[in-house]
């Protein structure tokens, strides 16, 4: 078993990228032990990966989350998320809840924010010192800020949620005061953290 905290953890820097390249040249699927001291299974391959993300099975929940295994520390992204019994129920009921903001005018629409944000943060990213992460300063940022131009009632708060993760639970509730203005406060959203 490979016992990494540069595989463990999420997202990509450039020092993880030589040992996920190592695992990728050896094959889909590997054991590894998480930052945590927890076995995890990283899949690189990506046909692998897409029959993981179709499989119903798999999920982001777990029926006993204190004795899940987490991948880290982090309380957004380490562990299991949601209600076991009702993962799938609560994903089928915030899909139909989201769906009608993602339609094909309404991204149309978003199209000149989108690409606004995008070159602001090509001009962030062309006034720092190479080598830069493309992953840190672009594509992890920009589907954050797109996504709470479409759903938070403060749009230039994902610059903040950037900075300081721990406004995430006041953007939470946000999220959820500005679902409850488009769905008339008919349905509670599953968010849980």
């Amino acid at each position: 078993m490979v016992q990494s905290p540069a595989l463990a953890r999420r997202g990509t820097s450039p020092e993880r990228l030589p040992s996920m390249r190592r695992l990728q040249s050896q094959g889909p699927v590997h054991e590894v032990r998480t930052q945590v001291g927890h076995d995890a299974w990283p899949v690189t391959g990506y046909e692998q990966v897409r029959r993981r993300l179709d499989d119903d099975r798999l999920g982001r929940a777990h029926p006993d989350p204190p004795n899940a295994a987490r991948s880290g520390e982090s309380v957004l992204f380490g562990g299991p998320h949601g209600d076991y019994d009702n993962e799938r129920a609560d994903h089928v009921r915030m899909r139909s809840l989201l769906q009608p903001h993602f339609s094909a005018g309404r991204m149309r629409a978003l199209r000149p924010r989108v690409e606004a944000l995008a070159a602001g943060l090509l001009d962030e990213l062309a006034r720092r010192e190479s080598p830069v992460d493309l992953n840190e300063a672009l594509a992890l940022p920009l589907p954050i800020a797109v996504i709470c131009e479409l759903l938070l009632a403060n749009p230039g708060q994902w610059q903040a949620l950037r900075e300081d993760p721990s406004l995430v639970e006041g953007a939470v509730e946000e999220l959820t005061v500005r679902t409850d203005v488009l769905t008339g406060g008919l349905v509670d959203l599953p968010i849980t953290w």
